[in-house]
Order: structure tokens, then C-alpha cells, then sequence
């Protein structure tokens, strides 16, 4: 067995990338015993042996973790692994804590700072991502209290074949039919080890799952409909079939004797929620100091939106200002033509203003979210893996409203959409955000950089880029979009605050969806979802995380630099680095560590 637990024995220092107290060796740095010339000669012989030992440790890591993820394997372009699923038994898990404690000795094994810098980078991404593995396969174990654990890995496996056109359709339905073969293994696996269930999650999960029959029983087979195999067809209906019993008999499950027990807490408590940021984010705080610079940001945002609301109208309340603006939507039937139309817009201003570096002239095509998604997100981005060679679609998912919905829903949920709010939501999921990095992600100097990053770093780009716009004067002459903007803000600031509170301090889901109502001035309908999210989402404080540490980043490189500071290399020196946690990318683009807050 592993030496765990991991939250006991391992603490070491997530930074610096280099030292300077001690060379490889242990011979104190700038000291040789030989002559310059010799000198210079061993340090490049040991140099190259470090690198040549990190390179084998690297790409152990990166076939590593293909080869256990087969469905994020197929989301990354590679598809050796297409037809396999994710193994969720306990005894693959077993046989995974032990590798990855094992890789991790030999990783810490070698020093840092005799690799060459992207080479140093890469140690301590691997090092972040290995301790985080380990924390969510032994402290977390998300599949003992989220039964949605089974459902995510069935349909996305489906989803990241059926998507796109990486290869003639047959050939992706064998490798669905495959997948699907082996579905029911994972809930049964699923069934056994939900040990500890709690009640929102397991609402959320009895959502899901209804919701995502209708992909099986309609989305999927329509996605090979050209399939002229008879036989083919004849063998994916019958796994699907097997699938949607499956998934009908879990729902049944999860209602009748699942619900009734589900009573243990959600909550992933301050230890482990301090070592998620440590390890998942680079941020090593106390959660009291963290908590209070979210606290922080939440009342400069409302100050802001109120100075921004009087600009439109002084008689009203802010509240009553962003209520009428809210109504200025379109409806369900145009709401998907209306962003794209909107997209080219956004993209021309990247390009006018020198924003940043667009490394691909492939447009975002904007579709409605799939059904398995629809609970938990707005609107997203879905964008080829890096390591892709023939798709090259990319998706951007807008939810409709469910044809169930009240009329007071439907309205509501649109209202979310108003022109100007759908402005800041495109900015972040395509130009110049989530769309942009991931175009860069192609470009990423390293395999591992195009595979692995942090969570703070996607969404703190994205989010970052609504206030970018602000602050570069788009549409300035109305103050409506700033005022939209500073409402996404708003509901970022508003999951930091509710993330912390419901997992390291007591909040109730209620309480959150108050805080959603009154602070983000949210409807009752998109509050109690965003509450509810957290429950299973709980490090979602990541996109206003994320966006301090690239302000901070941004202003000392500023500081740095003077007047040779010049945004679009900053923006495109960040993305060209893949995105891993960014005070990991501080002392590569600073040479510095520094406070990362």
C-alpha cells in the first residue's frame, strides 16, 4: 500500500521554481572544487541528466494519467483510449494512490532548480497536480456523498465521441457502443460505495440523471444517424437501451431509498478546503485572509454597480435599474442566432484594441447546452482538445429553457440573457476568454502544459476578461454594459463568498441563495442553482480567485517593466504558457515570487 494519508505525511513547499541555497548536489551554489572550465562542464553534464530524468518522469505522468482517464483522454485529442471508461472500483483506485505516490518520490527526487526553466515550471505543475489527485482520492472521495460521480463519467464519455467529427462515424460508435458495454459496471461500482450521501447533491443528482436520459433516447443516436451498418445500429440500440434502463433504475434508486438516508453534510470542511487551494491553485493562506479579501471585492462590486446604476437613472434603485435593463432580452427562439451575431463584434474588438494574440481564424459555433448539462451552467465553452488532428468545431453551449418550465421561469431565465449581461457572458466564454486560452492551449510549450492546469487559471482568464473590456472603453457611451459586467462580477464575488461559507463555515444553501438574491440581485430561480451548485462545486470561488491573482500578476509585471509594459505581450506571454496555477507562472514571467494577493 501508499504511504498515506496524503494529508498527514506530505507538506512540502509548493514554490519556489529554484533555490538558492543549495545546488543538486548539496555544494553550496556559486562554490566548485574544480577550475571555471570544469565547473561550467559538470554543471552542463548534470543539467542534461536532470532534464533527461525529468523528461522520462513527465511523460510517465502525462501516458499516466491518459491511460486513467480515458474520457478526458478522448476531450484532449487523443484517442487511443476511446473505447475504455473510467475505472471507478475501489481496487483501481487503490492500485492509482500507489503509483502516484510512487511517481511523487521520484519527482521530488530531483531538484528543481537544475532543470531548465519550462522544465522547472513543469516540476511544479506535476508536483500541485499529484498532491491534488491524491487529496480528492483520499480525503475527498467524491463518489461516497455525489452520486452524480457515475453519471459524469458515462455521458461524458458518450459526449466527447459523439460531439465531433474526429473520425468517420462508425468508427465512433464502435467506440461508443464500447463505452456504453461497460456502463453498467459503473453503477454498480457507483451504488456500493455511496456511503455517505448528502441531500442537495443527491437532488441535484436525481435532476441530472432524468435529464440526461433524454440524451441517450434522442441526442445520441441522432449524432450517427448517417450509420448505414444495420448490424452496427442494431448493437449500439441494444447497448443504449441497456444504458437507459440503467440510468432509469439508478433515478428510481437514488428516489426511493438514497433520498430518504441523505443526511450527511456536504461540507468539505477548512483542512480540506485549504488544501485544495494549496494544491489545486497555488494559494497557500489563511482561509481568514481569504475569506476577507473576498468580503472585500463583494462591497467594492457593490459600490461600483450602485455608482454605475445612478449614472443610468438617480431615481431608482439599483436593484430597480438592473430589473428594467433585465427586460431588454431576447427570446428563447432568438437567443442563439443573437450571440452569434454578437461574437464577431467582440473578436474585432480584441483585434482593434491589440487585446490580444487570436492564433486561429476557426470561429465558435453556438449551440444549445446539452441535456446532461443543463442543471449546473449558463452558458460554456467546449473547444477541441490540444492534442487534436482533425475536429475542429468548437461549441458554444447557451441554455434554453425547458419546454416544462412556468412562463414566470421561462422569463426569469431569460432575464439572465438580457443583451447587455449576454455581452459580458460572451466575452468570457469565447473572445477574448475561455475560446481564446484554449486556442493558445494548442501552442503550449509542453505535453503536460496542454494537459494539465488549474482551475483558478481558466476561469480567473475569463472572468478577468469582462473587466478587461470595461477598462479598455467597450461600449463605454452606455453605461448599461458596465453595468452588466460589474453583475457577472457580482455573482462570481457572490460563489467565493458562498464556496467558503457553505464549506468552511456553516452556510446554510438557503442562506447562500439569499446571498445570491440580495448581493448578486439574481432571480429566486438562477439563486437557488447557483446555491445549490456549490454543494457539489465547492472551490467555484476560483473564478474571482483566479481574477485577483492575474490582477496582481499583472500589476507588478507593470511595476516591473515601466514603460516597456505592454498588455498584448503580457496576455500572450500568460496564454502561451498552457494554464497551470498562476503563481506558479509568477517567478517564470516575474523572476519573483512575491505576494501572489
Amino acid at each position: 500500500m501508499h504511504d498515506g494519508p496524503v494529508l498527514d505525511t506530505i507538506d512540502v513547499p509548493l514554490l519556489p521554481l529554484s533555490r538558492t541555497d543549495k545546488s543538486p548536489r548539496g555544494q553550496p551554489r556559486g562554490e566548485c572544487a574544480f577550475s571555471s572550465a570544469e565547473c561550467i562542464d559538470r554543471r552542463h553534464h548534470m543539467t542534461n541528466h536532470w532534464n533527461e530524468r525529468w523528461d522520462a518522469l513527465a511523460d510517465r505522468l502525462a501516458q499516466m494519467t491518459l491511460e486513467r482517464y480515458p474520457e478526458m483522454a478522448s476531450y484532449l485529442g487523443v484517442h487511443t483510449y476511446d473505447h475504455q471508461v473510467y475505472d471507478n472500483s475501489e481496487t483501481a483506485r487503490d492500485a492509482e494512490i500507489r503509483a502516484l505516490y510512487s511517481l511523487l518520490r521520484e519527482i521530488q527526487s530531483i531538484p528543481r532548480d537544475a532543470l531548465s526553466p519550462e522544465r522547472a515550471l513543469d516540476h511544479a505543475l506535476a508536483e500541485s497536480e499529484i498532491h491534488h489527485r491524491l487529496i480528492d482520492l483520499e480525503a475527498w472521495r467524491s463518489w461516497t456523498h455525489d452520486p452524480d460521480v457515475p453519471n459524469s463519467i458515462v455521458v461524458g464519455g458518450a459526449f466527447a465521441l459523439a460531439k465531433r467529427s474526429f473520425a468517420p462515424p462508425e468508427e465512433r460508435l464502435k467506440a461508443v457502443i464500447s463505452r456504453l458495454k461497460q456502463a453498467p459496471g459503473v453503477f454498480e461500482h457507483a451504488r456500493r460505495q455511496l456511503s455517505e450521501p448528502a441531500r442537495v447533491p443527491t437532488e441535484i443528482a436525481i435532476q441530472q440523471v432524468k435529464a440526461t436520459v433524454g440524451f441517450f433516447e434522442q441526442s445520441l443516436p441522432a449524432a450517427f444517424r448517417t450509420v448505414t451498418d444495420t448490424s452496427l445500429w442494431n448493437e449500439f440500440e441494444e447497448a443504449n437501451r441497456t444504458v437507459i434502463d440503467t440510468y432509469r433504475a439508478y433515478a428510481a434508486w437514488l428516489e426511493e431509498e438514497v433520498l430518504p438516508r441523505a443526511e450527511h453534510s456536504f461540507a468539505i470542511g477548512e483542512r480540506l478546503y485549504s488544501l485544495r487551494l494549496k494544491w489545486g491553485e497555488g494559494v497557500d493562506m489563511p482561509l481568514e485572509r481569504l475569506i476577507a479579501i473576498g468580503q472585500q471585492e463583494l462591497q467594492r462590486l457593490q459600490e461600483e454597480f450602485t455608482a454605475t446604476a445612478a449614472r443610468i437613472d438617480a431615481t431608482r434603485s439599483p436593484r430597480e435599474v438592473f430589473e428594467e435593463m433585465a427586460k431588454d432580452h431576447p427570446t428563447a427562439d432568438q437567443l442563439i442566432p443573437f450571440t452569434q451575431q454578437m461574437l464577431e463584434e467582440l473578436r474585432q474588438f480584441c483585434i482593434d484594441r491589440d487585446v490580444v494574440t487570436i492564433p486561429s481564424d476557426v470561429r465558435c459555433r453556438v449551440e444549445e447546452t446539452p441535456e446532461f448539462m443543463r442543471e449546473l451552467t449558463f452558458a460554456s465553452m467546449d473547444t477541441p482538445g490540444p492534442f487534436e488532428e482533425v475536429a475542429t468545431e468548437a461549441f458554444y453551449n447557451v441554455t434554453l429553457p425547458a419546454p416544462d418550465w412556468s412562463p414566470e421561469d421561462v422569463e426569469g431565465h431569460l432575464r439572465a440573457f438580457n443583451r447587455y449581461n449576454l455581452t459580458a457572458i460572451s466575452i468570457h466564454e469565447a473572445y477574448p476568454g475561455h475560446y481564446v486560452q484554449f486556442l493558445w492551449l494548442k501552442h503550449a510549450p509542453t505535453r503536460l502544459r496542454k494537459m494539465l492546469g488549474s482551475y483558478s487559471n481558466a476561469e480567473g482568464w475569463a472572468h478577468y476578461c469582462e473587466e478587461l473590456f470595461m477598462e479598455l472603453g467597450y461600449r463605454a457611451e452606455d453605461p448599461r454594459y458596465r453595468l452588466a459586467q460589474l453583475h457577472e462580477a457580482l455573482l462570481r464575488a457572490c460563489r467565493y463568498v458562498a464556496g467558503f461559507g457553505m464549506h468552511t463555515q456553516g452556510m446554510s444553501v438557503d442562506e447562500a441563495k439569499q446571498l445570491f438574491i440580495e448581493q448578486a440581485h439574481m432571480e429566486p430561480i438562477n439563486a437557488e442553482r447557483e446555491a445549490k451548485r456549490g454543494t457539489v462545486d465547492p472551490m467555484y470561488c476560483n473564478y474571482t480567485l483566479g481574477k485577483l491573482l492575474l490582477l496582481k500578476l499583472r500589476e507588478d509585471m507593470k511595476r516591473k517593466q515601466g514603460a516597456a509594459f505592454r498588455l498584448r505581450q503580457f496576455h500572450d506571454d500568460y496564454l502561451k504558457a498552457g494554464f497551470p496555477p498562476i503563481p506558479l507562472l509568477r517567478e517564470q514571467m516575474l523572476g519573483e515570487v512575491g505576494e501572489v494577493l
